[in-house]
């Protein structure tokens, strides 16, 4: 290589190495704290839990880039979870109950990849949120819910009427809060009167002092970070792993295992994916590897019980009320989605081709041989050899260039060649070496397809497809204005959610739907004194 060539090399070498470690190196110091703001403190089957986190270190805002929510059952299960992104410490976003729970009470919590382990219960925020589906009755098993009110009126809070008509506008207002921080949270939503639960418990004694412990936690600092582990013996450190995520979009991230057999893939931003890839680089077999989870493992130990979920047969109309409310709402308001987008290329590439700019022939190879002059196709040993131009040095390659599909590597020459290309939408190439997190390639071949779907090609017996969900992708929905149409029928069962009021505000104004029934209004500050976030609410009716 020329010399200028080298000392690039060796600058982004250096910088490959620094980026890799950094998150190790860089992990908070100080206890974080998780705190959150959540639009229901009860649901039906279907809805979603609209949240607002706050993360702080050290009563500053966090550096993490990844929060964490899920929803237990009563056996400790995950039964929806979540990866919201994190900015500046917040973050907002929703989490979907599913259509198939039976009625019971679970277990909400939200924490970062390193807070559990870093700030032991302060690192975990934890609430336990009745669930009802008017399907399926709750079991009767488990410790009856306190008997306590629900909400009592608080003397510092007054609305403008006790009972409220559907569509009326009403006030609240609240008296000096004395409170701190930046901003205040209010709630107005549906309820039904319930048995309150778990509202004074010892967390920290649910679990057991083990599910504290991390000897090295993962301080998402720059972004989402998927850890593997190869279960090949011996271990070979030097075994360069693929793992290509894909969904909406699609990426290429390397890693090799370190003397444990752990692989760390540093993925920033990582949205836009549902499931990912994973290849080896010298393993043409079944690819022997596992993914942990990124969730906390922990689950409660077996002397906490979730306490029965007591339904009174009196409510049978009001959730019946809810649930047609629920459906309305989620045909005609349904959730927004992002307008798609093209997405960075994996390279920068020398040339493009749109192949539908020329005649189509039946394999890549004669689609390379009659397009693309800076690649040589030939067979040796009865395979298939690709040689790409080396550009900068005006010759040929040694090696075969990285072949991608939708950024996923293929290392059958064979297969490459003779795909049937017709549902392949572009060909990108790069004739000069590739240097990629503290790899080098000899050029690249990306194929990108219509619709990100590998356009039909036979996807490798060796690779491992595993579900895998990206960070939730910010949706803006103003799911708690009335209706603009008034033939669209106005069933919200969350009349305001407000979580940055100004400090200074003393009231606030909503509109009630068509949904009867009690309904609470919630305002949440930060005490002075204590530091801690508290509520003050009251109750009042829509009918």
């Amino acid at each position: 290589m020329k010399i200028s060539y080298i000392i690039t090399f060796l600058v982004l070498h250096s910088y490959m190495l620094v980026g890799t470690n950094a998150w190790a190196q860089s992990a908070p110091i100080g206890k974080e704290k998780v705190q959150v703001f959540l639009s229901a403190s009860q649901l039906i089957t279907g809805e979603d839990l609209w949240l607002d986190i706050n993360v702080s270190l050290d009563n500053k805002p966090s550096p993490v880039k990844v929060v964490y929510t899920e929803l237990l059952d009563r056996e400790g299960t995950a039964v929806s979870q979540q990866m919201l992104g994190l900015d500046r410490g917040q973050a907002r976003g929703y989490l979907s109950v599913p259509t198939n729970l039976p009625s019971d009470h679970y277990l909400f919590r939200v924490y970062t990849r390193s807070s559990p382990y870093t700030s032991g219960i302060e690192g975990v925020f934890h609430k336990i949120l009745p669930v009802i589906n008017p399907e399926i009755a709750p079991p009767a098993a488990g410790p009856l819910p306190q008997e306590k009110p629900l909400n009592p009126k608080s003397i510092s809070l007054s609305i403008s009427n006790d009972k409220l008509a559907p569509n009326e506008q009403a006030t609240v207002r609240w008296q000096e809060l004395n409170a701190t921080g930046k901003t205040l949270k209010a709630v107005v939503r549906h309820m039904l009167p319930l048995q309150q639960a778990g509202s004074e418990i010892n967390w920290e004694a649910v679990y057991d002092d083990k599910a504290w412990e991390n000897p090295s936690p993962i301080p998402e600092i720059y972004g989402h970070v998927i850890k593997g582990r190869t279960v090949s013996t011996p271990i070979d450190t030097s075994e360069l792993f693929y793992l290509t995520a894909h969904g909406k979009a699609s990426h290429l991230f390397l890693s090799k295992p370190n003397i444990k057999g752990e692989l760390f893939f540093e993925t920033g931003a990582f949205r836009h994916f549902d499931y990912v890839v994973v290849q080896s680089g010298k393993s043409r077999e079944q690819v022997n590897f596992v993914i942990t989870p990124p969730f906390w493992p922990a689950r409660p130990n077996n002397e906490f019980q979730l306490p029965r979920l007591v339904i009174d047969p009196i409510l049978r109309e009001r959730i019946r009320d809810r649930a047609l409310a629920k459906s309305v709402n989620r045909y005609y308001h349904p959730k927004p989605q992002p307008p798609p987008k093209e997405f960075a290329n994996l390279i920068n590439p020398d040339h493009s081709y749109l192949l539908d700019d020329y005649n189509r022939f039946d394999d890549m190879a004669t689609v390379i041989r009659e397009y693309v002059p800076h690649v040589l196709v030939r067979r040796q040993n009865r395979k298939t050899l690709f040689r790409t131009y080396n550009k900068p040095h005006e010759n040929l390659f040694d090696s075969n260039p990285l072949l991608l599909i939708d950024a996923m590597p293929v290392f059958d020459a064979d297969a490459f060649a003779n795909f049937n290309p017709w549902k392949i939408k572009r060909l990108d190439l790069l004739t000069r070496y590739f240097f990629y997190e503290k790899e080098i390639f000899e050029g690249v071949i990306s194929l990108v397809s219509f619709e990100n779907d590998f356009g039909e090609f036979d996807l490798p017996k060796s690779a491992l497809f595993i579900e895998y969900e990206g960070i939730q992708i910010p949706v803006e929905q103003e799911f708690t204005l009335p209706p603009s149409n008034e033939r669209i029928p106005d069933f919200r069962n969350v009349l305001l959610w407000e979580p940055a009021l100004s400090p200074t505000s003393e009231s606030i104004t909503f509109t009630t739907s068509h949904l009867p029934g009690e309904y609470e209004f919630s305002v949440t500050f930060q005490d002075p004194k204590s530091g801690t976030w508290e509520t003050q609410s009251l109750m009042f009716e829509v009918e």
